[in-house]
């Protein structure tokens, strides 16, 4: 489980030598210490696993029902009022929607959502009628098993992330969660 005091002696360790009044960590700081948490959670995790026999490894890295032997399920659902807004969104550019966890908001993560056109080493690609959704390795282990939808509303309309089973709570306006032990 990531705990804010993780996150607080990261920051301690980079401050000392610094009077007390100077040491508040800025937004920026904060959230790249959260973003450092995170991919140490992914990392002990995969530690953890690589010590289990492959049933116990399935059952770390997924939901109840959600276990994939055959690896021909999308780790990502993504539904289809999705991958039209994707198809808009990107057409003319050849890109692709990223979706990344940051630390950050309200409950400590939070979905970013970026049109892109250049992919990384560990990003995984998920498709659905030709539009592309990427996600690094790290992110992936926080929103596996989840459904993304482009939602519209009265006031605002958006992609999102529904029905995250990695999530234990989210804020109100669902850009934010925290993620289960």
């Amino acid at each position: 489980m990531l705990r804010r005091s993780a996150v607080a002696s990261a920051l301690t360790v980079s401050t000392r030598g610094v009077p007390a009044a100077a040491r508040k960590p800025s937004a920026q700081q904060l959230s790249a210490a959260f973003s450092q948490s995170a991919r140490c959670f992914v990392a002990q995790k995969k530690r953890t696993a690589a010590l289990l026999p492959f049933y116990e490894q399935a059952r770390l890295f997924s939901t109840p029902g959600m276990v994939d032997v055959d690896g021909d399920r999308a780790p990502i659902n993504i539904t289809e009022r999705c991958s039209k807004r994707i198809h808009k969104v990107v057409e003319g550019n050849g890109g692709f929607l990223r979706l990344r966890v940051d630390g950050g908001g309200c409950s400590g993560f939070q979905y970013k959502f970026v049109v892109d056109n250049t992919s990384e080493e560990d990003d995984v690609v998920i498709e659905r009628d030709g539009a592309k959704v990427v996600v690094d390795e790290s992110s992936l282990e926080f929103v596996r098993g989840s459904t993304l939808d482009f939602v519209e509303e009265m006031i605002s309309s958006s992609f999102q992330v529904l029905n995250n089973p990695q999530s234990e709570s989210s804020c109100g306006c669902g850009t934010s969660f925290a993620p289960k032990a």
